[in-house]
Parts: structure tokens; C-alpha cells; sequence
């Protein structure tokens, strides 16, 4: 008991937040993408870099593209596979390119460069691995049908600026818009698209004046949930959400009125945004929301989740990542005193747990350090004992979890010698 506890009074304060880092690279990354649970990719502000982890974040490969004066503004990877990355430069050879990936992340061949006028390509979005859009300033948008191959400009109704992209359905497209019109006043729009741009549908409008750099309305980013319940978020803390495919929205904001760039939601009610420069989630559908806890404090600019426990957050000092939806992390939480438990624990070579799992076939144990890093390990389950073997795990205290096809069935506190 006693070494018990003097290993729970040093555990790092990490522990205890929502969201740990994972990844703190040496320079400042602009966009992430979430391919599954274990892979993740993240583009540089600068440098033409492309950051890749397929451990959940604890060990990362940089690829260095041919565009080494050029910074990348977004990426998407419509399928596990295919990727593509856009941006450019106000200086230097390139000013704008289009870069894919065919192998999750690993290379990157460039699609085109200086093809567009317009110096920074800024928003990219894919249907599906050869369908796909992009735009830029100045009112460009590139549409391309043949993965890239060739690109088609598009006409925008007015000279607007494009600032998101998405499709809810392969057939509805939703397109944010901003127009600058007059020195100090813009407007808004969604445009809904059937049939890949060609013609256009306004369905939400909103004009401000006294704009500027800091204080305006731009949609930033857009997500659904499922095809027909949507949520966008912008500049003043707007916060819009539709129920009927985009084809109308409900106005509102999220005090106090930041910037928000990012929004995710995992259900209809449960969602994240980065709200005064941290994470903030909501569990009724953003009618209420509270602030998450992030060790080592960073300026959130996206997130985005493998599935509806395990979700990443970037920042400007790096990646975080939470494994449990953003809850808190206390030890009350995850020591199921009532219920079954490991022994001997602390264990030095196997530890077993003797339990009946709801659902046993499809029940998939997972172990995570204490920076919430991922950690494979040998177990199997057989007549109601689960054992797991220490294999190379390294001395200290271990979160592990249980989950059934469904839902958490257990988690606990493991200690290894």
C-alpha cells in the first residue's frame, strides 16, 4: 500500500487534464487531419513541411515537399489513402500550389504550382478521392474531377472570397463566402450547390459594418454531425447550426465573442470549439458550454476527432490529445473500487482480472500512459479471465480501458514494477 502510494502523489499533473500534449514540434504547425485513430498528419506554417505519426502521436516523421518557401493553409484526406494539402507564398518561387498524397501521408508529389492568380490557396475539401475543391483569394475557386490531374475555375456569385468548404452530402455542397463592400462593411452567405457549382443557392445571409482584421463574422469552419444536423463558427463568437441539411441556419454566438475556427461535434449535442484561445465543449448542443483543461496552456486552432473518445487538438506550441471525450481525469473517475480489478497490482510480470464483459467477442482493452500516449500490449481474455502480460512496459502507472462495441464497460489504475 504503501508504495501504492507514493507512485499516486507523483503522478504528473497531466494526468489530471483533459487534453495532453503529444507532440511538440520545433516549428509552428498550420492544419491537421485525422486519418483513424493512430494516424494523424500536420502541415507547417512554413517550410513546405509535412509532419506524420502512426502511433497516436508518440513519434512523428516530417516530410519535407519540394515547396521549401511556401507555408500550407489546409488539408484533407477524403478517404484513409488520399490526401491533399493546399497553400503558397507572398514570396519566393511558389506562390500557390496543390500537393496529394497516395499513401496516407507518408510522400507527397505536387499537383501544381503558380497555375492560379492568386497568391495563397487557402481552403481545400474533397467529396471523395478524385472529387474535390479549392479556393483562394481574390474569389478563386478550383474545382477538379480527376483527382487533381486538371483543375477548372469556377465562377462565385460576386467577387467573394470563399472562406469554407463542405460537403454534408456527395450531392450538397455548402460553400462559406466573404465580400468586402464597401471600406469598412462585409457580407456573408452559405451557398448550397447540387450539382458541383454550377449554379448556386443562397441560404444564409448576414451583413456587418465596422469590420476589420480582428472584429468580422467570416464563417471559418463548418461540421456535421450527421447529413442533416450541421454547426459553423466564425469571427464574434458566431455559432450557427442547421437541422435541415444547410438549407436554412439558426443564428447565435458563444461569449465571449472570440475568434472560433474550429468546431467538432461527435453527436447532436456533444461538440467542441476553441473558445478564448482554449478548448470548450458542449452536451446540449451548444446551448451551454465549459471550458476544457489543456496542460501547458496553447492558442487552439483545430480539432478533430478519431471517433467519439479519442480526439486531437492543434495548437501553437503543438498536438494535444484526449482519450475519454475531454473528461476530467481524476482518480475517482478511473478506480472502479466496487467493481473488478487487476491482480496482483502493482504486477511485475502478468496481472489478470477475473470478469464477464457484456458483449465479450467484440471487447477491446486499451492501455495508455500517463500522457495519454497509446501503449501496445499483449492481453487475452479466456473463461472470464483477462490477462495481461507486461512485455517491454516500462516501470509506473498505466490507465487502461475497456470497451465493448458500444460503450466503456471499465477503467481503472495499472501499476508495473
Amino acid at each position: 500500500m504503501k508504495i501504492t502510494f507514493l507512485l499516486l502523489v507523483i503522478l504528473p499533473l497531466g494526468l489530471f487534464a483533459q487534453w495532453n500534449p503529444v507532440y511538440i514540434p520545433g516549428e509552428n504547425l498550420s492544419c491537421m487531419e485525422v486519418i483513424d485513430e493512430d494516424t494523424l498528419v500536420a502541415a507547417t506554417w512554413s517550410g513546405g513541411r509535412i509532419h506524420r505519426s502512426s502511433d497516436g502521436g508518440q513519434s512523428w516523421y516530417p516530410y519535407q515537399t519540394e515547396f521549401s518557401s511556401s507555408w500550407f493553409n489546409d488539408i484533407h484526406f477524403p478517404t484513409k489513402e488520399i490526401g491533399y494539402a493546399c497553400g503558397g507564398t507572398a514570396f519566393g518561387n511558389h506562390t500557390n500550389v496543390i500537393i496529394k498524397s497516395q499513401d496516407a501521408g507518408h510522400t507527397w508529389d505536387s499537383i501544381t504550382s503558380n497555375d492560379f492568380t492568386g497568391y495563397n490557396l487557402t481552403n481545400i475539401h474533397f467529396l471523395n478521392r478524385d472529387t474535390g475543391f479549392v479556393s483562394g483569394e481574390n474569389g478563386l475557386l478550383l474545382r477538379t474531377l480527376d483527382g487533381g490531374l486538371t483543375f477548372n475555375t469556377i465562377e462565385t456569385p460576386g467577387i467573394e472570397t470563399v472562406s469554407e468548404i463542405h460537403y454534408p452530402l456527395e450531392d450538397v455542397g455548402l460553400f462559406a463566402t466573404a465580400n468586402q463592400i464597401a471600406a469598412s462593411t462585409q457580407v456573408y452567405h452559405i451557398y448550397s450547390t447540387t450539382d458541383l457549382g454550377s449554379s448556386w443557392t443562397i441560404v444564409y445571409s448576414d451583413t456587418m459594418h465596422n469590420t476589420n482584421g480582428i472584429n468580422h463574422r467570416m464563417i471559418n469552419e463548418m461540421y456535421f454531425s450527421d447529413p442533416a444536423t450541421g454547426y459553423a463558427v466564425g469571427g464574434n463568437g458566431l455559432f450557427l447550426k442547421t437541422y435541415y441539411y444547410g438549407s436554412s441556419w439558426l443564428n447565435g454566438s458563444i461569449s465571449p465573442g472570440t475568434n472560433l475556427t474550429t468546431v467538432h461535434f461527435n453527436s447532436a449535442d456533444i461538440g467542441y470549439v476553441n473558445n478564448a484561445g482554449g478548448i470548450y465543449k458542449t452536451s446540449d448542443a451548444g446551448t451551454n458550454w465549459s471550458a476544457q483543461n489543456i496542460t501547458m496552456l496553447s492558442i487552439i486552432h483545430s480539432i478533430k476527432f478519431a471517433n467519439d473518445t479519442l480526439g486531437y487538438a492543434l495548437g501553437e506550441a503543438g498536438i494535444y490529445k484526449t482519450i475519454n471525450s475531454g473528461q476530467l481525469n481524476n482518480m475517482t473517475q478511473l478506480n472502479h473500487e466496487a467493481g473488478p480489478s487487476f491482480y496482483p497490482n502493482p504486477f511485475s510480470d502478468q496481472a489478470n482480472m477475473d470478469i464477464t464483459l457484456p458483449d465479450a467477442e467484440h471487447a477491446v482493452l486499451s492501455l495508455f500512459d500517463t500522457q495519454g500516449r497509446l501503449v501496445q500490449v499483449q492481453s487475452e481474455f479466456h473463461e472470464n479471465k483477462l490477462t495481461i502480460y507486461r512485455g517491454s512496459l516500462k516501470p509506473g502507472m498505466y490507465i487502461y480501458r475497456f470497451r465493448n462495441s458500444k460503450q466503456d464497460i471499465l477503467s481503472g489504475k495499472l501499476l508495473v514494477k
